[in-house]
């Protein structure tokens, strides 16, 4: 198998290989115009859209739990 009969990365956000520290979305088959901040380093070359939803849904898990934990402590806004 030849490198261009190879299927190129899936569609997802990825280090923008022109500017450090941002992220650009590659479609399949191209670099698209859409970028966002990211700190170097935090995705991958093979991370793809699905991994990047469940890390941020754990997250957003783990901080409501921490939010209850407090709230039925009495520690918050203190």
């Amino acid at each position: 198998m030849s490198p261009s009969d190879e299927a190129p990365p899936p569609a997802a956000w990825y280090d923008d290989p022109s500017t450090p520290g941002q992220a650009r979305w590659w479609d399949g088959a191209e670099w698209t115009e859409h970028v966002r901040f990211v700190p170097l380093g935090s995705i991958p070359p093979s991370a793809s859209r699905h991994d990047s939803a469940a890390k941020a849904g754990a997250a957003a898990r783990e901080l409501r739990e921490l939010a209850a934990e407090i709230i039925e402590r009495g520690d918050a806004g203190r």
